[in-house]
């Protein structure tokens, strides 16, 4: 039933979705990135690769492309350098809520075409789903992937913690 119906909608209205995408020069991976980065923050460049399910070479050039148009920004991981984390600019924040209400309005134009009744009906079934769906987990791969991310940092971090502690007490 969700087929169809998102079937129905994206018939009437994916001209619209590929106009937001062309007219912001993105492809599908970074809309997508730019959907992870703005709900999981600062990641690392094998973290979305991992999300994106790309290969890393594939991933990073992904990346450069939305660094230079200033969607993402890259820096220095701050407990091993060698490292780089992403995490989308305020202009590429701009852009998802952009597209996210321009995405909503094509949904809401589409739909305000049902009759009363099957609106209210909607409306009152959407509400619910929309309450579960905020208590559900993110997909078992992303919660996968960013707890491995934060097992690292957090081990990088107390051993960053342990090297100073024995410097410290090498001087003293």
């Amino acid at each position: 039933m969700i087929e169809e119906m998102m079937s129905h909608i994206h018939r009437r209205s994916a001209d619209d979705t590929l106009a937001v995408m062309n007219e912001a020069g993105l492809t599908m991976a970074q809309m997508v990135a730019l959907h992870l980065l703005t709900h999981l923050g600062s990641v690392s460049v094998s973290s979305v690769a991992a999300c994106l399910k790309l290969s890393p070479p594939a991933t990073s050039h992904l990346i450069d492309r939305m660094v230079i148009a200033g969607l993402v920004g890259r820096s220095e991981d701050p407990i091993d350098r060698r490292h780089k984390r992403i995490a989308i600019t305020p202009t590429g924040r701009e852009l998802i809520e952009g597209t996210n209400e321009r995405r909503t309005r094509e949904f809401t134009r589409i739909l305000s075409r049902l009759t009363g009744p099957a609106q209210a009906e909607f409306g009152k079934a959407l509400g619910r789903v929309v309450t579960e769906l905020k208590g559900l987990p993110d997909r078992d791969e992303v919660r996968e992937i960013v707890g491995k991310e934060l097992q690292k940092r957090e081990a990088q971090a107390a051993e960053v913690n342990q090297l100073k502690r024995n410097k410290a007490n090498r001087r003293s």
